[in-house]
């Protein structure tokens, strides 16, 4: 079952053995052996959380096992689950870390450490910074289930989040997820879950326009569903008249996503994608096949069109985009993928769980963020800048760059020249000549626009960046990187005046 389907249908929590029936099997992937260990974990889970609650008055354990649960709809490892069913009893009961490594070994008992929150401290904030800085640098040293864990079990708490008696705990639990986990998901390639959170955080700060989005969402559907269905017709037949097998999806767009289009004044009759076609093909040569079908019944706005199958998403996310007008007028986003492309946009990285080449840290390590993630977290030891750091640069709302070689980079907004140039390493910072935006040559200080085409040249030796570039960049990773070459000795490094 989708995990989206999942979360509408709520509660599947019997408290008896039907529980641990039904997720066995959703775990029908995997070996038996597993199976096994996975119902060891879940009876130990039951022992420890016994007698105690949830806010709501429900046994506790609806809340482990629900995250577990939600793991085997993004096909994760038998760890995973495991993890995900032990993640609150090193927080919340007498068992220990050591005691889950001698049960389950070493790679559980980390992935529940991860997730655990560290206790003592004098503020709200300073526990949200170290326990943030935390799971992030489990996430990068150790492995990216650490953070899968933690998303599936903000999404149990915001399926339940009405269960808080406290509105003001609500609230900054939403702001929260909107803040860290629903970027995470994002930036992990995970649309399910980044969907989810959206639109459960967006519930629980205004309701009323929830509901009022949702109304006329619902109604705008069930007004046009008809014409969607003709149209999808239309779509499939024509590509079978070429020989390509096709699966047709309909998407309109999420109540989150639309309320933030509200706010930058779009109506609805100016959002390009709120209504999405999804062509489902088997290999890639059919989905540029598709195009020529596809443009016969929508006819194509050329400046709509995004081949993210060559130059993927800074996310991995692939397709071909192409919006434009069928013949009444309605204007639709086809998105044309692979199913592996489809199921790597639900899922993100989480494709690659049981895989070994590439596995999901290798797949991670070829992604934009996790690479800045990896400078931050060397750069910046300490915990409280750290948190700040991410908030600044991986958290933020970002504008995307093309560069020459058509390869896309993501930076926040406001960031300049300099700040592309630390993303792209410390040698092209170093070896940075000029840059020229659209054609006309830059300011190496100039603020960047979203879509913005750039392209550097380089000297052949290194060149000292100046000192006012810290005042002229916006990213911790790029002040901390230009600043270093003036805090620190430059070792047997030359460089050219």
């Amino acid at each position: 079952m989708d995990l989206r389907e999942m979360v509408k249908k709520s509660v599947f929590y019997h408290h008896d053995e039907r529980d641990l029936k039904l997720l066995l099997q959703n775990c029908s992937y995997l070996e038996t052996s597993s199976l096994k260990e996975i119902s060891k974990a879940y009876f130990l889970a039951k022992e420890m959380h016994e007698g105690q609650k949830r806010e709501g008055g429900e046994p506790y354990m609806i809340h482990p096992f629900m995250v577990a649960l939600y793991a085997t709809c993004l096909g994760l490892s038998a760890p995973v689950i495991m993890a995900c069913l032990l993640h609150d009893t090193v927080e919340d009961t007498a068992l220990t870390l050591e005691q889950i490594e001698g049960y389950f070994g070493v790679e559980v008992a980390s992935y529940v450490d991860g997730v655990t929150k560290l206790k003592g401290f004098s503020s709200r904030e300073e526990k949200q910074a170290h326990n943030t800085s935390k799971l992030f640098r489990s996430f990068i040293h150790f492995a990216p289930e650490v953070f899968f864990i933690k998303l599936l079990d903000r999404v149990h708490n915001m399926t339940t989040i009405e269960q808080k008696k406290k509105r003001e705990k609500q609230i900054e639990n939403a702001k929260e997820t909107l803040d860290i986990f629903v970027p995470m998901a994002k930036n992990l390639g995970c649309g399910v879950i980044q969907y989810v959170l959206e639109d459960r955080s967006f519930h629980c700060l205004d309701a009323q326009k929830y509901s009022e989005i949702a109304k006329l969402r619902e109604n705008l559907l069930q007004k046009t569903l008809p014409h969607h269905k003709q149209v999808m017709g239309e779509i499939e037949k024509a590509l079978l008249s070429k020989d390509i097998q096709s699966q047709i999806y309909f998407r309109l767009k999420n109540i989150y996503a639309i309320s933030q289009k509200e706010k930058e004044g779009f109506s609805y009759d100016q959002i390009h994608d709120l209504y999405s076609i999804k062509v489902g093909v088997k290999q890639i040569a059919d989905c540029y096949a598709s195009l020529e079908k596809i443009h016969q019944i929508i006819t194509p706005i050329h400046y709509r069109m995004k081949d993210y199958i060559a130059s993927p998403k800074t996310t991995g996310y692939q397709a071909f985009h192409t919006t434009g007008n069928d013949k009444t007028g309605m204007q639709y986003q086809v998105q044309i993928k692979t199913f592996d492309m489809i199921e790597y946009a639900r899922k993100g990285i989480c494709v690659y769980s049981l895989k070994q080449n590439p596995s999901m840290k290798q797949a991670l390590e070829q992604l934009q963020f996790y690479k800045t993630l990896q400078v931050l977290d060397e750069l910046i030891p300490d915990d409280m800048e750290f948190y700040q750091a991410l908030q600044d640069q991986i958290l933020t709302r970002n504008i995307y760059i093309t560069l020459m070689d058509g390869s896309e980079q993501e930076l926040p907004k406001n960031s300049t020249i300099w700040d592309l140039l630390c993303k792209l390493g410390e040698d092209e910072l170093v070896h940075f000549k000029e840059a020229t935006r659209d054609g006309e040559f830059v300011s190496p200080s100039t603020i960047l626009q979203d879509k913005d085409e750039i392209a550097v040249s380089f000297w052949p030796k290194k060149t000292l960046p100046p000192k006012q570039a810290l005042n002229n960049c916006k990213t911790p990773l790029a002040k901390k990187m230009i600043a270093s070459y003036y805090t620190k000795p430059t070792k047997n490094k030359s460089y050219s005046s």
